[in-house]
């Protein structure tokens, strides 16, 4: 089968790799049928993100089962299916106490990290993390379920309510999951973004998108909720905490949502202290993938695919979301918000 590895930061290779193999009772063989690049594959990639050297990236996917093992009761052949990637041993501290996104057993679990994963013709799963498309929802609909829950497990863990002012730094497809499904909660959502494509793609989600860009930026922040600051900012770059510090009101949250292994931030702790700013950090996402399911079926996800592509173009993907030709270096044209592999 082919399969695109991660060799070393900038360099991926597509390669034939052999098909793996159903060897434990619980073991279901999928062959997959899209798999989205999500922002951590591109970070795996830039060196901000850690990740097995020789591992298939690829993390979110659907497709269709091939075979199971021989315990595995709750699926057969040709049924379609999405990967949940985030594994747990279901054994350790943590995980007894149900708090399966902190287990501490994690090392060789991580799906597209240090686990074979989802930018392949096929991948092998434990069952207990894989579940059965509804019968009314497209792959393309199922693809972001995993984003979607990712979202979930964030917004649990800042309980938005309808009294919430919302700024989100950031218009990737995680940054317009979140303005999605929040919109329908809190009182106001603006998206902050630098990008001129990715400001002009979140319009078609959100009324206030505001341009970084922009010198005055916080202060049309302040001006769409009655010259306040925000009282929750949720930062999904991953590079932002210092900014989200400067926009968030007293006594507001913060929400880190994104990844970056090498940023550091200057911060003042007397200053969250006086001002009883709380700063999140969720961690993966907890027993919330089949609530996910379920409320994708509310949501016109499936509008964030931009492009669908067969795996042999992952350069040209990749370079259409980094804004630069991965071989040469040279900028392109960022004209992508979600691009799937395509294997059918």
């Amino acid at each position: 089968m082919k399969a695109l590895l991660f060799k070393d930061i900038e360099e991926i290779e597509l390669k034939e790799k052999e098909i793996p193999k159903v060897s434990n009772s619980n073991d279901v063989l999928i062959k997959i049928h899209s798999s989205g690049i999500c922002g951590t594959d591109l970070r795996i990639f830039s060196g901000t993100f850690n990740a097995k050297k020789g591992v298939v990236l690829g993390h979110e996917a659907v497709g269709v089962v091939e075979e199971v093992g021989n315990k595995v009761t709750k699926f057969k052949k040709n049924d379609r299916v999405i990967i949940d990637p985030t594994l747990f041993d279901s054994d350790c501290y943590y995980c007894n106490r149900g708090k399966f996104n902190l287990c501490d057993n994690k090392a060789g679990k991580e799906v597209g990290v240090d686990m074979d994963g989802s930018f392949a013709e096929y991948i092998v799963m434990p069952d207990n993390f894989v579940y059965k498309i509804p019968d009314s929802m497209s792959f393309d609909k199922a693809v972001l379920v995993e984003p979607l829950a990712c979202v979930l497990n964030n917004i649990r863990a800042c309980n938005l309510s309808v009294e919430d002012s919302v700024v989100i730094l950031g218009a990737g497809p995680i940054g317009l999951v979140f303005a999605i499904v929040a919109q329908k909660v809190a009182k106001n959502i603006t998206i902050v973004e630098k990008d001129k494509y990715r400001i002009e793609f979140a319009k078609q989600f959100c009324d206030n998108v505001i341009d970084s860009s922009d010198e005055n930026y916080k202060d049309k922040i302040k001006s769409i909720n009655n010259n306040r600051k925000a009282n929750l900012v949720v930062d999904v770059t991953g590079v932002l905490l210092e900014e989200s510090l400067q926009i968030v009101d007293k006594g507001g949250r913060i929400v880190l949502m994104g990844f970056n292994s090498k940023y550091r931030a200057n911060i003042s702790p007397l200053y969250i202290t006086n001002n009883a700013i709380q700063i999140i950090g969720a961690g993966d996402y907890n027993s919330v993938f089949a609530e996910a399911i379920d409320l994708a079926e509310n949501y016109e996800l499936e509008k964030l695919i931009t492009h669908k592509m067969p795996l042999e173009e992952y350069e040209k993907a990749l370079s259409m979301l980094v804004g630069y030709n991965i071989n040469t270096k040279e900028p392109v044209e960022r004209h992508a918000m979600k691009i799937a592999f395509n294997f059918e």
